[in-house]
């Protein structure tokens, strides 16, 4: 297994399923291949549209990892269509983005976001973040 980082046991990320939703493609790429050395199973989209699609399709998604500013849909609508349906209340939704508007915070958390994380962030935040979510209430998907 993957281990520990700063105090966090990482092997809870060994098969869950992590969806991470960003325009930026790199972005993308460095974080499913971080979660995958940790044995997560990785999916992505790069806008909300798609990630609305796939949640649609999946039945065991253990956390969601958002922007807010994509093509199509950004994160902030898409984070209320999920909440939107009750099958979907109890996902943990974590913002991950580089917006520092005042108020936006608030904003996420009253849509329906979790946490609120800002760009940029190490690996390690990231993971740590991801950890605490998917153990926070137990959450199994």
């Amino acid at each position: 297994m993957a281990g520990e980082i700063q105090n966090i046991n990482t092997d809870i990320l060994y098969d869950k399923h992590i969806m991470l939703v960003d325009d930026d493609e790199d972005n993308l790429l460095l974080m499913a291949t971080y979660l995958l050395k940790h044995g997560a199973r990785v999916a992505t989209a790069i806008h909300g549209m798609g990630c609305l699609d796939f949640i649609e399709q999946c039945n065991d998604l253990n956390l969601l990892l958002i922007d807010l500013h994509m093509p199509l849909m950004g994160g902030l609508e898409a984070i209320e269509r999920i909440r939107e349906q009750s099958d979907y209340k109890s996902i943990p939704i974590v913002v991950l983005t580089d917006d520092d508007t005042v108020g936006i915070r608030d904003k996420c958390v009253n849509l329906g976001a979790n946490d609120f994380l800002s760009k940029p962030i190490t690996k390690d935040e990231l993971i740590e973040a991801i950890c605490v979510w998917i153990s926070n209430a137990g959450y199994e998907g």
